[in-house]
């Protein structure tokens, strides 16, 4: 598993597409923060491609957590965090984002956008 901040590490943008992990998300109020909280299923047709958790504007301090596996604290707010996650999906998966204090949108919504990167390998170029 790798994770990082931006930047595609060699990977072009024609040589991925994105998955919007949009509503419904669940806020749930727990001591101390905020879980928000979204199911998805693991993407089909997978054969070399890399699967990647992307969070473009996490907040200082969230945690990031797949199928009950830590997966990311976030040191500091303002940048985009890159997790990769091939390895880690299940055919039902489930992604939670805790965040420090009650401060955040309402229900439904998650602090920043959240999707699923995937990325084909290199292609060979003449």
């Amino acid at each position: 598993m790798a994770a990082g901040p931006a930047g595609r590490g060699g990977w072009g943008l024609s040589d991925s597409h994105a998955i919007r992990l949009a509503e419904p998300w669940q806020r749930q109020l727990q001591e101390g923060g905020v879980r928000y909280q979204r199911s998805f299923h693991r993407p089909s047709g997978l054969t070399r491609e890399t699967v990647w958790l992307v969070l473009e504007e996490p907040p200082a301090g969230a945690g990031v957590i797949l199928n009950g596996q830590p997966l990311a604290q976030v040191a500091s707010e303002g940048g985009r965090l890159e997790i990769e996650i091939t390895g880690l999906l299940a055919t039902r998966n489930c992604v939670e984002v805790e965040v420090a204090g009650d401060a955040g949108p309402p229900a439904g919504q998650v602090i920043g956008p959240v999707k699923l990167e995937i990325r084909h390998p290199p292609r060979n170029r003449p």
